[in-house]
């Protein structure tokens, strides 16, 4: 993750660097959520997000982000409702 952080403040517009990093922070959620820390899930999906739309935006017409979006948001959404967030975990 902090290798594809740093490429990432080096080449912003890289997509195949920002959907290996969205990749990386939603398997860090996944990994974070199964071992029982549900705020560093959060923060993980949170991260995943982001990144996930920054793709859409660079390439509103690529499906892969928008479906990346839907998964990274029922994640988070899991994590929220774990963390008392009934109203965030409604939202995603």
């Amino acid at each position: 993750i902090e290798r594809n952080e740093a490429l990432i403040a080096r080449v912003p517009d890289d997509q195949k660097v920002r959907r290996d990093l969205a990749r990386a922070w939603g398997n860090l959620g996944v990994a974070a959520e199964l071992g029982g820390d549900p705020a560093t899930s959060a923060r993980a999906y949170e991260r995943a997000l982001g990144l996930n739309r920054e793709l859409e935006r660079l390439n509103p017409e690529a499906p892969e982000a928008r479906e990346s979006i839907g998964s990274v948001l029922i994640n988070r959404g899991r994590s929220r409702a774990k963390l008392g967030d009934v109203a965030g975990a409604e939202e995603d």
